[in-house]
């Protein structure tokens, strides 16, 4: 795995990797107070910065000449010194060095432009003295506005040169997932919302079938009442003959064998054979009324012949 390194390019990328680690040291641990700084007056006597005296002097040098475009600096090299260590081969290094010398000099200006309030440290502004050069410039001309819109799309086209379409890509991916991922979570909300609701409306129907169910079997267990009047016996002719026993003795004596059966009345009937159980108790009782004052109290009961 190491047949195809280069010494010399690797040093050089891990030289880059301290120099980097040094300016975000010196920068990270800036103070105004500390010489060579010349905004406190007098000076303060103890350095404060993370690396001495050369970390002091090297954050005030970068962040007068660019301002927040200093950490820009800083991130670009970091950029750099990954690419070096993870072979990765960089075409057109000149086309590239412009491209991230015009995002620079956008940033630069841009700050200078727009967050005049804010300052990392330096006098000359939050740009420093590259902002404050393209600040001066381009306002002459363009006034504060069109300055702004100027600098983005100087920004946008040095990225473009610098990075060959990578950090859009990459701009677009990130939009793409995070889109999905809201999707997802909208409907999860969705379906969480629902569920309780969906939930309750099925235990309350559930209730209301048991309800009914309890209803139905305590009718269907009441003990059935005989019937006093005689029902009319109605005889089957089956190929012209009546199918009847052939003398009275033994007629009787099928009567006599057969079980008196307790048969319920048309109103229970009716309401078994309807499954009328979707109705209230008062529309139930009122639908069940109608039927018996429409229908034959006592119907006639059809007998089987015997086998």
């Amino acid at each position: 795995m190491f047949d195809d390194r280069n010494l010399k390019l690797d040093l050089f990328a891990l030289a880059l990797l301290v120099l980097i680690v040094f300016l975000s040291l010196s920068l990270g641990s800036y103070r105004v107070s500390d010489p060579p700084g010349s905004q406190v007056y007098p000076p303060g006597e103890t350095i404060h910065n993370l690396c001495g005296r050369t970390g002091a002097l090297l954050a005030t040098s970068l962040l007068n000449l660019f301002g927040f475009g200093a950490y820009y600096l800083v991130a670009s090299l970091a950029v750099l010194d990954f690419l070096l260590l993870a072979r990765r081969e960089v075409d057109q290094p000149l086309l590239r060095t412009l491209g991230w010398a015009m995002t620079l000099t956008a940033i630069c200006t841009f700050a200078a432009t727009a967050i005049t309030q804010v300052s990392p440290g330096p006098i000359v502004g939050p740009g420093g003295y590259l902002g404050a050069a393209g600040h001066t410039l381009l306002t002459m001309h363009f006034a504060t506005a069109g300055t702004v819109i100027l600098t983005l799309s100087v920004f946008l086209a040095g990225l473009l040169m610098s990075t060959d379409y990578l950090a859009f890509r990459a701009t677009a991916a990130t939009l793409r997932w995070s889109a999905i991922g809201l999707t997802h979570a909208s409907a999860t909300v969705a379906m969480l919302r629902r569920a309780p609701a969906a939930d309750e409306e099925d235990e309350e129907e559930e209730d209301w079938e048991e309800e009914e169910y309890e209803e139905a079997d305590a009718e269907e267990d009441e003990p059935l009442e005989a019937e006093d009047e005689e029902e009319p016996e109605f005889e089957i002719r089956i190929g012209g003959k009546q199918n009847e026993p052939d003398n009275a003795d033994e007629k009787e004596d099928v009567e006599a064998s057969e079980p008196a059966v307790k048969r319920p009345s048309v109103k229970k009937r009716l309401a078994g054979a309807l499954n009328i159980r979707r109705k209230k108790p008062a529309e139930h009782e009122e639908v069940l009324e109608t039927l018996d004052a429409n229908l034959i109290e006592d119907a006639p009961d059809y007998e089987l012949p015997p086998i």
